[in-house]
């Protein structure tokens, strides 16, 4: 059978709701699906099974394994595989978690070692670690594009991102992003 090199061009706007949809474009063919369902289908093999994943790691330090997910690793909880600043990383939990404003929030997670968690990276907290939350509010660094005012925040019951005014109390919980 010949091969046949192919490239896809996908545009990804920034999405609001988790029913906003992505449109694939391969030729004359359109695909259509919500944001929700691209990034289960994307990242479900990575995260089937818990299965440890086999990175190239710089030179000097050879192959590099991350460990199972749930387990305790750098300073915290490794939480799986994200995307920042569109490369894979390695995202880790921080522990703790503090009930604030969002400007505050920002504060207390970089002095806990950590950032505010991407809309991103909370599906991916979401999906591998749910158990580690409360079943409550929790900010992203997520600003909402429509209002400066507002920002997205993961709620940890069911899944679902809404936003909220930033001056509102919710809770926060760091993360740290090492690059693979």
């Amino acid at each position: 059978m010949p091969s046949i090199d192919l490239t896809l061009a996908v545009r990804i706007k920034p999405v609001n709701k988790p029913t906003d949809k992505v449109i694939f474009k391969i030729g004359n063919t359109e695909i259509s699906k919500s944001a929700h369902d691209v990034v289960r289908d994307l990242l479900g093999p990575l995260f089937a099974g818990n299965a440890q994943v086999a990175l190239a790691a710089p030179a000097a330090t050879g192959d590099a394994v991350l460990p199972k997910i749930g387990a305790e690793w750098n300073g915290g909880i490794y939480a799986g595989l994200s995307i920042y600043n569109n490369a894979p990383v390695a995202l880790v939990l921080l522990p703790g978690d503090e009930k604030l404003d969002w400007k505050a929030a920002g504060v207390w997670t970089e002095k806990q070692g950590g950032v505010l968690p991407s809309r991103f990276d909370h599906l991916v907290l979401f999906q591998n670690l749910r158990g580690q939350f409360k079943e409550e509010a929790y900010w992203s660094a997520t600003p909402y594009a429509g209002d400066e005012s507002y920002a997205w925040f993961q709620l940890f019951f069911n899944g679902h991102q809404f936003t909220t005014h930033k001056g509102n109390q919710l809770r926060a919980r760091a993360v740290r992003r090492v690059k693979i």
